[in-house]
């Protein structure tokens, strides 16, 4: 967004990275200042944008404010992601026609010391700029309205096994609100660009903080697409979803039990020395909601860097669920799971830290296992092994998972399961953290 300072217009072709690295395509975007001069001028330009552009007509306002801008600015946990979003520095695209002074002399924010300042002091001290000719005209603007604009152009080389395509973006400060473009089919050659045309007008009254943004902060684009695994698939070789599995009548939910059932399987402990062989096991843990077409979907799961858990699922209200849990392993003959004894989860808590003990916790439920299967994946030699558990979130009646989420916050939970292996003189327990959010039902 640095060019904004600079008015002019810049186009992009960004690399679509995956969770892996792998490079899946490219992403053509624009962004661009809206000129406005005469009446005759913006109704001719819009007529023009109109028969290009998705959305052209719309505009959208946005807020930034300094006071909280700036507070959460100072937050550890965002230090942490400027930290990470400055190291991409090297990468950072440059317009030609920028001042000698630099991008650095542009905008600087000066670190606000502690509390003992005044609300005065840290208003003034939030900011700090040079005689930079450009910079101090966008400068001279604070409290007046701004408008620019996002254009999605187009994507290109996407494999074919994704389908329906589309794309959404958003602002760091306002992660929870998203833009996202129409779904696209994807042709059957990926060398053919997938045409989005999407624009995005956006209006903000400018201040300090909108500055800071513009300069050091970027526009975070996200491009999905439904997986379909094709037969010689060069492109994605990785675990599939499992397809869910049809009941005819209700499941019966089990009622809250002790976690102590799988503590008294831990009393027994081996030395080192009478370990026969050790192996590496990938667990994959997946979330499920109804949808309206009776099918149990896996929900989105946010990866953003300052979550503790490796991800936070995107969960629900009032929506039936279940828990999906893969077990990946290179193949042995030694290595054969057998009997799942239980599934537990609990621990409700809305700080990662949080130790409760177990023996006063009554919001621990064991979860009714549904099914229990070995996966087979085409051109893939490992071992899957598959397990589905229904899980009633009601039933911990934990304050926490009843209402949605408070802005800015998580809710943490414990999953804890107990599986038998051929060959092994006690079964094995493995225990996860989960980081979930829940939203309004409506809410996509």
């Amino acid at each position: 967004l640095t060019n904004l300072l600079y008015g002019f217009s810049l186009v992009q072709n960004v690399a679509i990275v995956s969770e892996r690295g792998d490079i899946k395509g490219y992403l053509k975007i624009a962004i661009q200042q809206i000129q406005t001069t005469s009446t005759q001028e913006i109704t001719t330009e819009q007529i023009k944008l109109m028969k290009t552009y998705r959305n052209a007509n719309g505009m959208t306002k946005i807020a930034f404010n300094d006071e909280t801008y700036f507070q959460d600015l100072n937050n550890p946990l965002s230090n942490d992601l400027i930290k990470s979003c400055d190291s991409l520095d090297p990468n950072i695209r440059y317009v030609e026609g920028r001042s000698q002074n630099g991008l650095n002399d542009v905008y600087q924010p000066k670190s606000v010391t502690n509390s003992l300042l005044s609300s005065n002091e840290k208003k003034e001290s939030t900011i700090m700029t040079t005689s930079d000719i450009i910079s101090n005209e966008l400068l001279a603007q604070l409290g007046v309205e701004y408008q620019f604009r996002v254009v999605i152009l187009e994507a290109s080389e996407i494999p074919v096994e994704y389908e329906d395509i589309f794309c959404q973006f958003n602002f760091l400060h306002q992660h929870h609100e998203a833009y996202s473009t129409e779904p696209i089919k994807n042709q059957t050659k990926s060398s053919v660009p997938l045409a989005f045309n999407h624009m995005q007008n956006f209006s903000v009254i400018v201040t300090r903080s909108f500055l800071d943004y513009i300069h050091r902060k970027p526009v975070v684009f996200e491009v999905m697409g439904h997986y379909q695994e094709h037969l010689n698939s060069k492109f994605y070789n990785t675990i599939a979803t499992p397809s869910p599995i049809i009941h005819t009548r209700p499941i019966p939910f089990s009622k809250p039990i002790s976690v102590q059932t799988l503590n008294s399987l831990t009393t027994t402990t081996n030395s080192t020395s009478e370990i026969h062989s050790s192996h590496d096991i990938l667990v994959w843990y997946e979330i499920f909601e109804l949808s309206p077409n009776g099918e149990y979907v896996a929900v989105t799961v946010d990866h953003s860097d300052d979550i503790q858990c490796s991800g936070r699922f995107i969960l629900h209200q009032g929506i039936q669920r279940r828990i999906g849990i893969t077990l990946c392993h290179e193949s042995s003959c030694e290595l054969i799971w057998k009997n799942i004894h239980e599934v537990v989860i609990g621990r409700i808590r809305n700080q990662l830290d949080d130790k409760k003990k177990d023996d006063d916790d009554d919001e621990i439920l064991s979860l009714n296992i549904i099914s229990s299967q070995y996966i087979e994946k085409q051109h893939d030699k490992r071992i899957f092994f598959h397990f589905e558990v229904a899980w009633d979130s009601s039933l911990h009646n934990s304050l926490l998972l009843n209402r949605c989420t408070s802005n800015g916050n998580s809710v943490y939970l414990t999953i804890s399961f107990c599986i038998e292996i051929e060959n092994c003189s006690q079964p094995i327990i493995i225990t996860k953290d989960l980081c979930v959010i829940l939203y309004p039902r409506n809410n996509d």
